[in-house]
């Protein structure tokens, strides 16, 4: 499946760290990778995408080596299952998606599936659910207004989780918001809380990074906000948990398995997947 990375520090702080060992995991997620991040100057944020094997790519690895510091990040890995001839050789598909809202910069990366998003105004420029999601993100948060931000992030949340799978990352530079919709177990997020050299840092992820040591597992259904390096926030998501009945033609009787997670598995085997 795709994977997340989100980082906050207190202040600016080279991340190249942490995105060279996420790096690694291109070798499963070959179709595309990205990264967004926020300087502390309040331009940004400075994005790259590339429609290739982030492990494999000599940017990816010019970036993992390079001392530049942020304050916010927001990295993405892509295994692509999105019909269409080129559509895993696209950048327009590769997370993180950039829109404006209230005056600011967004970026936002999900790993999952969604069916049925109807964004109001704006229209993706790939072909992904994903970026159709943040569409509508971005549509409600301009209706909304910057008081009511959390709120609607919280709200959209609760809408979708039920249509599919939804874990995600968005975030203005300042506060980055994080969401997993499935236990860690079945494919949620952990985060990390942590302080080294007098620098705070709030760190999330689809799996644990390095030794996995100190990492938690993100609360089914409960959005959180980190900023500055700590998380101020977190907000029980109404409506997180309801169901779609749906499977796939042949999938297994039985099995818990999400469509995503059902597609994934039999391209990997080399199956022809059933899909609708």
């Amino acid at each position: 499946m795709c994977q997340l990375l989100g980082i906050s520090y207190s202040k600016p702080t080279p991340f190249n760290r942490l995105f060279a060992e996420f790096r690694k995991r291109g070798e499963h997620n070959p179709h595309a990778w990205g990264v967004a991040y926020w300087p502390s100057d309040g331009r940004g944020p400075a994005v790259v995408r590339e429609a290739r094997a982030a492990h494999e790519s000599p940017l990816a690895a010019a970036l993992a080596s390079s001392q530049i510091p942020a304050v916010t990040v927001v990295a993405h890995v892509r295994f692509g299952t999105t019909a269409g001839e080129g559509s895993l050789r696209s950048t327009a598909n590769a997370h993180p998606f950039l829109f404006r809202a209230n005056g600011r910069d967004w970026a936002g990366a999900h790993n999952g599936y969604l069916r049925g998003v109807a964004p109001l105004e704006r229209r993706p420029e790939g072909t992904t659910d994903s970026e159709a999601f943040f569409c509508r993100v971005a549509d409600e948060l301009e209706i909304a207004g910057p008081e009511e931000e959390a709120r609607i992030v919280a709200e959209l949340a609760g809408e979708y989780a039920g249509a599919g799978k939804l874990n995600f990352l968005l975030s203005d530079g300042e506060r980055l918001f994080f969401f997993a919709g499935h236990p860690a177990s079945a494919g949620g997020l952990y985060f990390l809380e942590a302080a080294h050299r007098g620098v705070r840092a709030v760190a999330v992820a689809t799996k644990p990074l390095f030794t996995g040591e100190g990492w938690r597992e993100a609360e089914p259904g409960r959005l959180y906000v980190a900023r500055g390096g700590r998380v101020v926030e977190s907000r029980a998501v109404r409506g997180a948990f309801r169901t779609v009945a749906w499977r796939a033609p042949g999938m297994p009787s039985g099995r818990h398995l999400s469509y995503i997670d059902y597609l994934e598995a039999a391209l990997k085997e080399g199956r022809k997947a059933a899909v609708n």
